[in-house]
């Protein structure tokens, strides 16, 4: 992987080789390079730093031109298909690396040609040195991230925020409308973010910036939903078992070692027991947090990785060392997210960097197959009228000793009758009341705007159920924004690139277009997924429950950091700047007198102190633009 910045218009930024390096070298430790042009009278700048995995030679360098010149490309991610691409463009090539095939493709179809040809991951700015006109483009799940900003003179853009603050003039200032969504589903639904004027360009998305024309929030590639599978379910396994395995064989790719990321399910199993059917043998990382705690999947892990004959390698934390990861994991992130899963991420990605530039993970694979347990909710939810009433009865449910809090936003999203209200519901993090005593009152309309954004667009032909639409719509907003985006984020941060053989698109398109009862039935989740899995791997493996790659913050909240998650709370330059901090105290003393579990709130609260601390309290009292205050690079 990469780190791409640039800017459109304006005057020229003043930026060497240097500087590159320390705003995204921890993406691209390998290589770096600048381009300045002028365009139509237009000044453009482009930036790359490379992570060299595919090709390792200089011929892979970029910002990289088209053999005619006409193009100029900075790219971050893998095209997995361009073997397939180059045997229909003219070479001869100078690199074997797809930044060449991807580049010459473009030269060739335009880049609104080219990327419904594309199967990989990536985000890219191709410049148009004829037309004057600049791409930026993202994949079709967003693996990759890409952000811009218009300061008024120009428009900035950058694989990360810290990079794109140190290109703008404009002072980066909270959206409260971004809060509000913040609040509600635990990160920030692309294309907003919640710095004001800062956006990411959305999962399955192009954007065209040229004189006289703009396109603020893109044009989409990407299709959603599409034509049934009509086949038995002997034939959906078979053709699932081979697309898998061909998935994993093209995310093999590289010229460089290739790992894994193995936790104790059945998802990254899976593409592990491929790896090995394809005759690799990826050496296994897994992070857990000792046999005491029921989150701790380090013993799952490694039987798995006996079974398939695989080095394994696993890093325990306890409640130092995972606070320890605290810190730079989220100043990795850049973004509030409200999963605890970024701590043991920054340590087992930190441990994987210490062999392997690469490695394969099982994410995705919920989303697609309905994995999560409000996918059961919502077959439930089939029998059950919808209306106000059962809003009366998720305050009670609230108090539950085991599964209240998701039983509360069940109820209370079984209250909602339109549709993207129903599904924003499920997803609450806090409660409308909650959100109006923090001080964020923003309308429901806008709140729920991401998701009949993407109904808008397909998700709504992607099933001819409920629970389909919201799966498609969870692929592309929750999926993308919080768990992908901290994937990248923390895995570039230690310079490994990590890939999701189930998003492959191909294997995701035809996951999409099965009928439900192949994904997911009341009480069996995954249903085809897992009967694939176990014609390679035996039970014990394939019925594991899932675990959830969480950290048990609850319990150390209330014993080894109390004092310091209280500090982070109540810090006058944290979360006192966006919130009213009178409902996070109630919040802290229900939760340590164990009244309610409220973990989940109140590691997005941390979460978000985080942030406010670290991009507007500094900056804000030194009265200077933020600039890369919210990264920390000391681990590096």
């Amino acid at each position: 992987m990469c780190g791409i910045l640039g800017r459109f218009g304006g005057e020229p930024r003043a930026m060497d080789l240097d500087a590159l390096r320390g705003l995204l070298g921890h993406r691209g430790p390998d290589g770096a390079g600048i381009e300045r042009r002028t365009v139509v009278g237009r000044e453009v700048l482009l930036g790359h730093t490379r992570l060299s995995v595919v090709d390792t030679s200089a011929g892979a360098a970029q910002p990289m031109a088209s053999r005619s010149g006409r193009w100029l490309l900075s790219f971050n991610g893998e095209i997995y298909n361009h073997l397939d691409l180059r045997r229909e463009l003219d070479g001869p090539f100078d690199s074997h690396g797809d930044s060449r095939t991807l580049v010459e493709a473009i030269d060739r179809w335009g880049v609104e040609g080219t990327l419904p040809r594309l199967n990989g991951i990536f985000a890219f700015a191709a410049l148009d040195l004829v037309e004057g006109s600049l791409f930026l483009a993202r994949d079709p799940f967003g693996v990759k991230p890409l952000y811009h900003q218009d300061d008024g003179a120009g428009l900035n853009f950058a694989s990360e925020v810290s990079a794109l603050a140190a290109l703008a003039d404009a002072r980066l200032d909270v959206d409260r409308t971004a809060l509000g969504q913040f609040l509600l589903y635990r990160h920030v639904p692309s294309p907003r973010t919640l710095w004001r004027g800062v956006r990411r360009v959305p999962p399955g998305h192009y954007l065209r910036f040229r004189p006289g024309e703009r396109r603020a929030d893109g044009v989409m590639y990407a299709s959603l939903g599409g034509e049934r599978f009509q086949g038995s379910e002997t034939e959906a396994a078979a053709r699932y078992a081979a697309l898998a395995g061909a998935a994993v064989g093209r995310q093999l790719m590289s010229d460089v070692p290739v790992g894994i990321l193995l936790s104790g399910g059945v998802d990254s199993a899976l593409v592990a027991a491929l790896a090995c059917e394809r005759g690799a043998a990826p050496t296994a990382f897994t992070v857990g947090f000792g046999d005491q705690h029921a989150e701790c999947e380090l013993a799952n892990a490694r039987r798995t990785a006996e079974v398939l004959g695989l080095r394994h390698r696993e890093v325990r934390l306890d409640p130092e060392a995972a606070w320890s990861a605290l810190a730079p994991a989220l100043a990795a992130a850049e973004e509030p997210l409200g999963t605890t899963s970024l701590i043991p991420m920054w340590s087992v990605s930190a441990l994987a960097s210490e062999e392997v530039k690469v490695v394969l993970t099982g994410q995705g694979t919920d989303e697609l197959f309905g994995g999560y347990r409000r996918y059961q909710g919502q077959l439930l939810g089939r029998w059950l009228p919808r209306g106000r009433a059962w809003g009366l009865l998720a305050a009670a449910a609230a108090g539950a000793p085991v599964g209240g809090e998701a039983l509360e936003r069940a109820l209370r999203a079984h209250s909602r009758g339109p549709e993207a209200e129903h599904f924003s519901e499920v997803h609450a993090l806090f409660t409308e009341r909650e959100r109006r005593a923090f001080g964020v009152e923003v309308r429901r309309e806008q709140l729920v705007e991401p998701i009949e954004r993407w109904l808008a667009l397909g998700a709504s032909g992607a099933g001819d159920s409920p629970v389909e639409r919201m799966m498609a719509v969870d692929a592309r907003t929750s999926l993308a924004d919080d768990l992908l985006l901290y994937g990248d984020r923390i895995s570039m941060a230690h310079s490994v690139e990590a890939r999701v053989p189930m998003l492959d698109l191909d294997l995701a398109t035809f996951v999409e277009s099965l009928p439900r009862r192949s994904k997911l039935r009341l009480g069996e989740p995954k249903r085809l997924h897992r009967l694939v899995a176990e014609r390679l791997l035996p039970e014990e493996i394939t019925r594991r429950p899932k675990l959830g790659f969480q950290v048990p913050f609850g319990e150390w909240a209330r014993g080894d950091w109390r004092e310091r998650v209280e500090a982070m709370l109540f810090d006058a330059d944290g979360l006192a700047r966006v919130l009213d901090v009178a409902k996070v105290r109630e919040l802290w003393a229900e939760h340590l007198t164990g009244r309610r579990n409220r973990e989940r709130q109140l590691f997005a609260l941390v979460s978000l102190s985080a942030w406010a601390s670290g991009w507007l309290g500094a900056a804000a009292g030194a009265g200077h633009r933020v600039s890369g205050r919210g990264r920390d690079t000391s681990s590096r």
